[in-house]
């Protein structure tokens, strides 16, 4: 059994939706943020960094306890652990780390940045500030987009990087206007939608 510490955020999501595609049997235990909970003695022996999300994998058949953070860290932990939605080796394994990386590093990041200027959490962030991050924002999308056009999937196959990308969509359709900018990274995210596992834990925001 896993045990999942998460609140209701993309980094949270991306990590119960791969543990509900890849069937591991897991148990969500709820971090209340705005209470403070991140910061409590409790949950800093499990992540001293005060974030979520974190797992501990308390699988009987490993020599001890496994505790990790960060999401991408935790979907490649996952993924090994299973066998599934990452190639095992060769160029396939790197282009799925490429994607997973835009999706982490450059996507999300964007996204972010776009939320936090939106609900007055970046100081004096006017209209400039955020036509500036919402630029942004479309220009990594459109990354995406660009490939999806000539395949289903960011590396090919599904995979982590698909996760990885998802609710990052998923939260920010309509302030991205995905669906008319980028037709077709919002095909490929109404395909990862309709798979039952995910549109139990994330529809699109549309």
């Amino acid at each position: 059994m896993i045990e999942v510490y998460a609140s209701p955020t993309a980094n949270c999501q991306r990590v119960t939706i791969a543990l509900a595609v890849l069937g591991l049997p897991h148990r969500v235990v709820a971090v209340d943020r705005a209470a403070g909970e991140q910061r409590s003695e409790a949950f800093l022996a499990i992540n001293p960094a005060a974030a979520v999300p974190a797992i501990i994998d308390r699988d009987p058949a490993l020599p001890a306890p496994v505790v990790l953070a960060q999401s991408g860290a935790i979907l490649i932990y996952l993924a090994e652990k299973s066998g599934r939605l990452l190639p095992h080796e060769g160029a396939a394994r790197a282009l799925t780390f490429q994607w997973l990386m835009q999706a982490l590093t450059d996507a999300n990041a964007a996204a972010s940045l776009v939320f936090m200027a939106r609900h007055g959490i970046i100081p004096g962030a006017g209209a400039e500030v955020q036509g500036f991050l919402d630029a942004r924002l479309a220009r990594f999308l459109g990354d995406a987009d660009r490939v999806l056009a000539t395949r289903d999937h960011l590396a090919g196959e599904l995979s982590i990087a698909d996760l990885a990308l998802y609710p990052v969509v998923a939260h920010r359709w309509r302030d991205a206007e995905v669906a008319t900018r980028h037709p077709y990274l919002a095909a490929w995210a109404e395909r990862i939608a309709a798979r039952p596992e995910v549109a139990a834990i994330l529809p699109i925001v549309r």
